[in-house]
């Protein structure tokens, strides 16, 4: 009986997928990159808009909402006016991971500028 072939959307999956036995004869990771003409920009922001950035994925350790936390906090170090920049974080949350990412930015001094929403839909993520 040969081994079956597996395509699987990314390293965690995969590793996972191995950890539980499932053995593979060939595999191959599928990287899912962003629709760019679903998402084309179709306004450019103005010196009075605020720029944003947007994170769209399950609060999840391995999805890296804490390191995309504490990378906006140091870039928000070095601008001459903070208030210009936002964050959103959108997904919904998987333990207690996520209760404690949504606390970060009171304690790092930048919920001011950190927006987080549950899941959205495509035409959502478009619009922020």
């Amino acid at each position: 009986n040969p081994l079956p072939n597996y395509v699987v959307a990314e390293h965690f999956l995969k590793n996972n997928l191995e950890a539980k036995g499932v053995r593979f004869r060939k595999n191959e990771i599928i990287y899912t990159g962003v629709d760019t003409d679903f998402f084309t920009r179709n306004r450019v922001g103005g010196a009075k808009d605020k720029f944003t950035f947007l994170q769209i994925a399950i609060l999840a350790e391995r999805k890296g909402q804490a390191v995309t936390l504490e990378a906006f906090k140091r870039f928000l170090s070095k601008e001459s006016d903070p208030s210009k920049y936002q964050l959103i974080i959108a997904g919904g949350m998987e333990g207690n991971y996520g209760k404690e990412v949504r606390q970060m930015p009171e304690q790092m001094g930048i919920s001011a500028n950190v927006i987080f929403h549950d899941w959205i839909i495509r035409e959502q993520a478009r619009e922020l």
